[in-house]
C-alpha cells in the first residue's frame, strides 16, 4: 500500500509520498478534492484579494522605475531582483495591483531601481498592511512619507 501524506508550508500542500502530479480544482472557497490510492483528501488555498498600492510624488529619473517589495513571496521576499514594478500611467503616481493572500499582515517599502539593479530604498520604517477579506483592497502614500 502506498502511503501517502499531505504537509503544509503556508498555504502551500503537497504530497511527499505518491510521487503523483496531477491537476487540482479549486472552488470559490479556496477547497479542492482529488483522488489518491486509498481515499480522498481535500486541500485549501487561500483565496486572495487584488490589492492596489498607489505611491505619489515618486519622482525618478528617466532610468528608474518604482517598484513595491516586501516580506511575502508576492512581494519578492525582500529581494529586489524579485520586486513588483509599478505603472507611471499618472507620473509622479505609480501604481500596482498584486493578488495577495486573504487576512495576511504584510511588510513592505516602495523602492527606486534602475536598469542596472540599482536600489534606492525608502528611509522610512517598513510600511505594514493587512490584506483584506475581500476581493480587492488598496494602499495609497507618499514616497518616503510615514
Amino acid at each position: 500500500m502506498k502511503e501517502n501524506r499531505i504537509e503544509q508550508s503556508e498555504n502551500l500542500y503537497c504530497n511527499l509520498y505518491s510521487n503523483r502530479s496531477d491537476t487540482v480544482t479549486i472552488n470559490a472557497d479556496g477547497w479542492g478534492e482529488f483522488k489518491v490510492n486509498g481515499g480522498s483528501v481535500s486541500i485549501w488555498v487561500a483565496k486572495t484579494s487584488n490589492v492596489t498600492f498607489t505611491v505619489n510624488n515618486a519622482t525618478t529619473t528617466s532610468e528608474q522605475n518604482v517598484y513595491v517589495v516586501g516580506n511575502i513571496p508576492e512581494l519578492g521576499n525582500w529581494n529586489t531582483a524579485n520586486a513588483i514594478k509599478m505603472n507611471p500611467s499618472s507620473y509622479p503616481t505609480w501604481k500596482a495591483t498584486i493578488a495577495l493572500p486573504q487576512g495576511k499582515a504584510i511588510e513592505f517599502k516602495f523602492i527606486k531601481k534602475d536598469q542596472a539593479g540599482n536600489v534606492i530604498w525608502e528611509s522610512i520604517s517598513n510600511r505594514t498592511y493587512t490584506v483584506p477579506f475581500s476581493s480587492t483592497g488598496s494602499y495609497t502614500a507618499s514616497w518616503n512619507v510615514p
